[in-house]
């Protein structure tokens, strides 16, 4: 059983995000085209008929239905073709036509070249970088430690 439930007259919801569908589906009827994750937070802790006080992370909720955020392949029941990410805490209903109908793919593939190059950049610093490993007990000094120059060394390179 999901731990929310709603009756809004003509059928009960269930679960955080069914709610939370709805309500912003109400609130772009009524003509509310912008919303930020805390008003809507407020007004679900407010919401009257909630079977159980609401105390879910409403961002990461928001974050599951948006088509240009990397948070929505995340959940694996996410419809992430619901609200559209304007900027941080900042949503709206996606519109294809306003945002482009191919906005996932733009984002996705873009997040893609991103990680491609950043993990292209770690691999040449790392091969830039000298090895190193730590002493044996056989090779360090008196003291435990190797002596290099004159200076204890724990390390050194390979």
């Amino acid at each position: 059983m999901d731990k929310y439930q709603y009756d809004t007259g003509k059928e009960i919801l269930t679960g955080a995000k069914s709610i939370t569908r709805f309500i912003i589906k109400k609130w772009a009827s009524e003509g509310k085209k912008q919303f930020t994750a805390k008003e809507l937070d407020e007004y679900l802790k407010n919401l009257q008929g909630l079977n159980t006080p609401y105390k879910d992370n409403t961002g990461s909720n928001l974050h599951s239905m948006c088509v240009n955020s990397n948070s929505s392949k995340h959940y694996s029941n996410s419809k992430p073709d619901f609200l559209y990410l304007v900027d941080r805490g900042i949503f709206e209903m996606y519109d294809p036509i306003k945002h482009g109908d191919n906005v996932k793919q733009i984002e996705s593939l873009l997040n893609d070249l991103a990680v491609i190059n950043k993990k292209e950049k770690r691999r040449k610093l790392k091969k830039q970088l000298p090895k190193y490993k730590s002493l044996h007990a056989k090779d360090r000094g008196a003291f435990g430690m190797r002596y290099q120059h004159g200076v204890p060394n724990v390390l050194y390179q390979v």
